[in-house]
């Protein structure tokens, strides 16, 4: 995906967004970061990003922020719209894309504290409560105070993208992609619906590793989102 392709999509979900009450928060996409500020941010925390993300840092851009939200009554309407999976304990009612090379630069010392002799591979990609912090680099702090990581101590070129609560009971992380690309590319064609968990779930399919956009429900949200499109 190039940054043209990656704005058209940004400028479709806004519409979708807006024509269904929904506010666009923030919209930020700044210019893409050249390769000596990304080698110069990965001599800093001692490790090789994967190709894939430096690929969209280089490329689409080096900070995006993107963020929407329904009112209660948008919320309550998308809930009646599509009773099948929606209920007003996973209620959507706000949707977010992050990434920025300025926070990943100002967490350093967050990553080293946790990975002092640097990232030691793991034999699986699987992230534990006991290893969850070791390894892994937070990409974005979710607005409740959770974290969307990388997982960079899987031994595979690929690096998974999981999410990290920070009040689990059961201490399960779930993995929400098994790249940055495809993190990128499954929240897109889910309109970059929430960041918070209880809203993702409903769209993570075993079978892909994590979101799909190609999903029974996830066809249907796209669906209800279209028909005031028309």
């Amino acid at each position: 995906m190039d940054r043209i392709e990656f704005l058209e999509q940004i400028s479709e979900i806004k519409n979708l967004i807006e024509n269904v009450g929904g506010i666009i928060v923030s919209e930020t996409v700044s210019e893409p970061a050249n390769r000596d500020e990304v080698e110069q941010l990965e001599k800093a925390y001692h490790v090789c990003f994967p190709e894939d993300f430096v690929y969209y840092l280089t490329n689409v851009a080096a900070e995006v922020d993107i963020h929407w939200s329904f009112s209660r009554d948008v919320m309550q309407t998308t809930i009646k719209a599509i009773p099948s999976f929606l209920n007003r304990f996973n209620a959507i009612y706000s949707g977010s894309l992050m990434w920025s090379l300025k926070t990943l630069a100002s967490n350093i010392e967050y990553f080293t504290r946790f990975n002092p002799n640097g990232v030691v591979l793991r034999e699986s990609c699987t992230v534990t409560e006991e290893n969850e912090l070791i390894g892994t680099l937070a990409i974005c702090e979710v607005p409740c105070g959770d974290e969307i990581r990388m997982n960079l101590a899987a031994p595979t070129e690929s690096k998974p993208i999981f999410y990290l609560g920070h009040d689990n009971p059961d201490g399960s992380l779930i993995q929400l992609a098994p790249s940055f690309d495809a993190y990128v590319t499954q929240l897109l064609g889910l309109a970059l619906v929430g960041s918070e968990i209880e809203q993702q779930l409903a769209f993570i399919s075993e079978s892909r590793d994590g979101l799909d956009s190609k999903s029974k429900n996830a066809l249907l949200w796209i669906d209800y989102l279209k028909k005031f499109n028309k």
